[in-house]
């Protein structure tokens, strides 16, 4: 009972988008974590979870957001 499933096509314009905003978040990720180091929160626990515990509420809303990203967007349409 084997089903060959085609996959759709996604617009050229939807997978640009989807290209970008990867290409952005790694920039991001990277700047970040370089801004991160040079600031001293990366160089022990106590002043890593210091700055978490800044974002407060923001923590939550933003992984939720990036979980629900990922899955809407899973890496095999990316590449």
């Amino acid at each position: 009972m084997s089903s060959d499933k085609q996959m759709k096509a996604v617009s050229p314009l939807l997978q640009q988008v989807i290209n970008i905003s990867s290409i952005a978040g790694g920039v991001g990720t990277l700047i970040f974590c370089i801004w991160a180091y040079q600031a001293g929160i990366l160089q022990s626990k106590e002043t890593l979870s210091e700055f978490i515990q800044q974002a407060g509420v923001w923590v939550h809303r933003s992984l939720s957001f990036y979980r629900f990203y990922r899955q809407l967007f899973p890496l095999s349409l990316v590449l």
